[in-house]
């Protein structure tokens, strides 16, 4: 074992672990972070680790560990380029490291799915309370793990006008200044063709702007879909679908003419309106 790696040293673990994980972000033009400079970071992070321990030696798993996480650092600033490819991406490879986290305690597809979109939309939301980005990862399976529990000791539950609302809501306090409204009705019990096709419309009317999140709403809530089969319909992927309806239903909450619909009292716009 060589005593501190040389740059091609770097350079083949730090392409093994991206080729091994289908890691892609590195060079990607919307980042602008090239291999010489993951490796670059990957050298100051061992000289810093050597120092700090005395060992001159750096193994292969602890080269494996400075590019994780310089990828880290990656994919936790790509997570926040709002609308762009590269988030996309971004959503897509946290997507794949949640889900069988997810799965070993929900042993269901469908709910591991719903629980990965929900994390997905976490990450997206509290990225900014990421104490070290380089320990990105360690953050994510936390979130995963404790989602999955959450969800595993919950009674399921039916999806009702409530949980429409509920979902785009990004702070408790915002939850306990709306209505109660889900004893009112339940979209599961909507089977009157003509009023899914008029409650479309509204949300259509309400989200013009916005039309990719009223197709979302409208395929996962009226038309109950999963959020597989509305992400191939939409030819999204399903890491971006969760994202899309939290956009929507932050607008939703401000329209009228859905309020109105609905029965539901007027709601004073939180800055502009849809």
């Amino acid at each position: 074992m060589d005593l501190f790696p040389d740059d091609e040293r770097l350079r083949r673990i730090l392409r093994r672990v991206l080729a091994n994980r289908d890691w892609r972000l590195l060079n990607h033009p919307e980042l602008g972070v090239t291999e010489a400079e993951a490796v670059r970071q990957m050298a100051v992070l061992l000289q810093a680790w050597s120092q700090a321990t005395g060992r001159a030696e750096m193994s292969d798993e602890l080269i494996e560990r400075a590019a994780v996480n310089v990828y880290c650092q990656l994919l936790h600033r790509a997570l926040g380029l709002e609308r762009t490819a590269v988030q996309e991406r971004a959503f897509a490879e946290l997507w794949t490291y949640v889900t069988p986290i997810i799965r070993r305690v929900l042993r269901d597809d469908h709910d591991a799915a719903d629980c990965a979109n929900h994390v997905l939309l976490t990450l997206w939301q509290h990225r900014g309370a990421v104490r070290d980005p380089g320990c990105f990862l360690s953050y994510v399976a936390m979130i995963a793990g404790r989602a999955a529990l959450a969800i595993a000791q919950a009674p399921s539950h039916g999806i009702v006008i409530s949980d429409l609302f509920g979902d785009g809501d990004d702070e408790e306090d915002e939850r306990a200044e709306w209505p109660d409204v889900s004893t009112t009705a339940n979209f599961r019990c909507i089977e009157d063709q003509e009023q899914i096709e008029q409650l479309a419309g509204v949300i259509r009317g309400c989200l013009r702007k916005l039309r990719a999140g009223a197709e979302v709403v409208i395929r996962l809530v009226l038309l109950e879909q999963t959020v597989i089969e509305a992400a191939t319909a939409l030819k999204r992927s399903a890491a971006n679908i969760h994202v899309i309806k939290f956009r929507a239903l932050r607008k939703l909450k401000q329209c009228p003419d859905l309020l109105a619909v609905l029965g539901l009292p007027p709601n004073e716009p939180a800055g502009g309106g849809v």
